[in-house]
């Protein structure tokens, strides 16, 4: 009986821990086309250009900030334009430095919160890369 009692006492603390952790995903934007910060529209006029074949996926982290942390507490005012364009700017980046911008662009905010270890919140970043040749 006691073994019983001692499964039965961890199937309980194993729900509780489930039922506590919360997490969610929000498309936030979709675009045809986003540039890296300083490329304006005559530049991409001039360039000769070329994408990718193969889409990337790139992760932002978001600073840890309570600014952060209230954004997620609060489903409010998740996409701020700063932070959207950092992580572009991190995302085109990471991507070599003829990278200029993405094509067919989605943008999903994505945090994850466990009581006891902590909060994350994040820019997760589909798209091809745009480069110049």
């Amino acid at each position: 009986m006691r073994v019983d009692m001692k499964k039965l006492a961890m199937v309980l603390c194993t729900c509780l821990c489930c039922a506590l952790v919360s997490c969610s995903s929000y498309r936030v934007a979709a675009f045809p086309f986003v540039s890296a910060e300083g490329v304006d529209a005559a530049q991409l006029q001039s360039w000769r250009l070329q994408t990718d074949a193969a889409p990337i996926s790139y992760t932002y982290d978001m600073p840890d900030t309570e600014e952060n942390e209230d954004r997620m507490v609060s489903f409010t005012d998740m996409v701020e334009p700063g932070d959207l364009q950092a992580a572009i700017n991190l995302a085109t980046e990471a991507q070599g430095e003829n990278c200029i911008g993405l094509k067919d662009v989605m943008i999903d905010y994505r945090w994850m919160r466990i009581p006891l270890l902590g909060e994350e919140y994040r820019y997760r970043i589909t798209g091809t890369p745009v480069r110049k040749k």
